[in-house]
């Protein structure tokens, strides 16, 4: 039974649609639902159609069950699809056909995407403020493991000599420095993992329609950092590790 003292409706023994919320509410699954009988607002209406959920208030919000029926005294929204060639003109057309029909009367219109999209906007704003402070962590982290790779390697430049008269390849020299970088990485994802995991959870509970975490995720995101870490590093252990013996023994 569906009450609703707000609405009086010449509905009596009408067809209604209802949204799979709705039929899910009455206990019925969608397929059940239909041919239904359901009393509202005093009126005996049949349900001969259900339709998919539509999320009217955005992601954070959950469907609400829903009723479509028919009453043409309570008509005040029209919804029109334009084809995106002509949109002024479309535009213009609506105005001035609502204006022929009613002319001391406003319309106000406005874009579904648009209303849609307002439901976004802070998240957009936090997103590309993010983008731009993980730019900004990269690009300084990159700096740092460049500065770190000149260093270290100046250090050991008699030791990887040692190595390469001991007969130790460049590709040998090469893994052995790129996998000295790739424990701090390592241990900074470690760390970094659960953080990231606490914060995501509790931002994700904002929204009724999200996603889980999953651990590909993290994973991706370790392998991201560990391959930018070693883009940073491994030209200047290429050129340390192709160095002649001889003056590598020489250094000091």
């Amino acid at each position: 039974t569906l009450r609703d003292d707000k609405t009086v409706l010449g509905n009596e023994g009408h067809n209604i649609l209802i949204n799979e919320a709705a039929a899910v509410r009455f206990g019925y699954t969608p397929q059940q639902a239909i041919g239904k009988t359901l009393v509202f607002s005093g009126n005996h209406v049949n349900v001969v159609g259900v339709v998919g959920d539509v999320k009217m208030e955005g992601a954070r919000e959950p469907v609400k069950p829903t009723v479509y029926f028919n009453d043409p005294a309570s008509t005040w929204v029209i919804s029109v699809r334009l084809d995106g060639q002509d949109v002024p003109g479309a535009l213009d057309f609506i105005d001035k056909t609502s204006h022929a029909f009613s002319p001391g009367t406003f319309f106000p219109r406005y874009f579904l995407s648009d209303r849609f999209g307002s439901f976004y906007q802070n998240d957009e704003k936090q997103g590309t403020l993010f983008g731009i402070c993980v730019a900004v962590a990269i690009v300084i982290a990159c700096l740092g493991l460049f500065g770190i790779a000149a260093f270290t390697t100046q250090r050991r430049t008699k030791e990887i000599g040692i190595r390469k008269v001991y007969g130790a390849r460049t590709q040998d020299v090469v893994r052995l420095l790129l996998w000295q970088f790739s424990i701090p990485v390592l241990i900074a994802n470690a760390i970094a993992w659960p953080v990231a995991y606490y914060y995501l959870h509790d931002w994700l509970q904002g929204f009724a329609f999200r996603l889980s975490l999953n651990p590909v995720y993290f994973l991706a995101g370790g392998a991201a950092a560990l391959g930018i870490a070693w883009i940073t590093v491994l030209g200047h252990a290429m050129h340390v590790a192709r160095e002649r013996p001889i003056l590598a023994l020489r250094h000091e």
